[in-house]
């Protein structure tokens, strides 16, 4: 458990005063891949920096206690990954309306699939994924459930 009783609101002043993914340019590559691609990279970028990690810290010492402090487990949803998962749905948008995918195909489960693969990848094995292993998961999980064709040659 956390070592002192203010980290929960610790936490929430923190993601209010400099919120982590803001400062990025929206994504567009024009389809679906790239797009998909670019945001959990940028995802990935953000959680290996100094601050990312500290976040990342905290953040998995809320989710465990997260009835002991739901005001910070809220602003990290709406802080953390509430932009993320907008961005996703974005590109997600864009596709549709470019014919990549059906509008129908543009669920909540799926825009938070790539990033709950991104933080899996580093609660289970320590790291976060690769260039490689980013193109997979769009590749092999994302693309697939969305009814999109992968590009990648396996």
């Amino acid at each position: 458990m956390l070592g002192f009783a203010g980290s929960g609101q610790m936490l929430i002043d923190v993601l209010a005063h400099q919120p982590p993914g803001r400062d990025e340019p929206p994504t567009d590559t024009g389809q679906l891949r790239g797009d998909l691609i670019q945001i959990l990279t940028q995802m990935t970028a953000a959680m290996a920096r100094p601050r990312g990690r500290a976040l990342y810290a905290l953040i998995v010492e809320m989710a465990l206690h997260r009835d002991k402090h739901p005001r910070a487990a809220e602003a990290i949803i709406e802080t953390l990954l509430e932009p993320r998962l907008d961005a996703i749905t974005a590109a997600l948008r864009r596709a549709a309306k470019r014919g990549e995918i059906r509008p129908g195909a543009i669920t909540g489960l799926l825009a938070q699939t790539g990033p709950a693969l991104v933080i899996n990848q580093q609660m289970h094995y320590g790291s976060l994924p690769s260039q490689v292993e980013i193109a997979e998961i769009v590749d092999r999980v994302l693309l697939p459930a969305l009814g999109a064709p992968a590009e990648a040659k396996f």
